[in-house]
């Protein structure tokens, strides 16, 4: 009997690991856009402590695509 609980437990064990293994492996990218860039002037001199503005798009297909986001 004691055997039979043992054998038990190292199989919930097993099965409680692949669960936890395969639910990170079905894991979502996180909702985010790295994007690191430098703002040069006309003179391709850097923009350093200058405010500036951009806006990006996420078009889908081509360049001339919808924009999705």
């Amino acid at each position: 009997m004691k055997n039979k609980i043992t054998k038990f437990g190292a199989v919930l064990i097993i099965t409680l690991a692949n669960l936890l293994i395969s639910s990170s492996v079905f894991a979502q990218v996180p909702q985010a856009i790295n994007f690191q860039a430098i703002a040069r002037d006309g003179d391709s001199n850097p923009m350093e402590n200058t405010n500036i503005q951009i806006r990006l798009s996420v078009l889908d297909g081509s360049p001339e695509g919808t924009v999705v986001y």
